[in-house]
């Protein structure tokens, strides 16, 4: 905290050091794991100005992105990792997987 203040004299610095300790605790508490918040902190950006690139080379038509066989491919498997973390198919897993 000492060197965060040290360094730029703005006390909002402290603010976010607070607000993110809080968030470091209560991510440790439920047993996220940090890696997947790291990598999205810093491949976020890129993802995003490579996406607007991508929009504005094809004058903003998202069908244009995926009409391809292998960009629809990974479109699909994007689509389905995320999926695949939300509680409705842990549910979907649980009715077929007995064990």
């Amino acid at each position: 905290v000492v060197g965060v203040y040290a360094y730029n004299n703005n006390p909002f610095h402290l603010l976010l050091v607070f607000i993110f300790g809080v968030l470091g605790y209560f991510l440790n508490k439920m047993e996220y794991s940090s890696a997947p918040l790291i990598l999205g902190l810093i491949l976020g950006n890129l993802a995003d100005s490579s996406f607007r690139r991508a929009l504005f080379l094809h004058h903003g038509a998202l069908w244009r992105l995926i009409n391809r066989p292998l960009s629809f491919i990974f479109f699909a498997a994007c689509v389905l990792t995320i999926l695949s973390q939300t509680k409705v198919m842990h549910h979907v897993k649980k009715m077929f997987v007995k064990k």
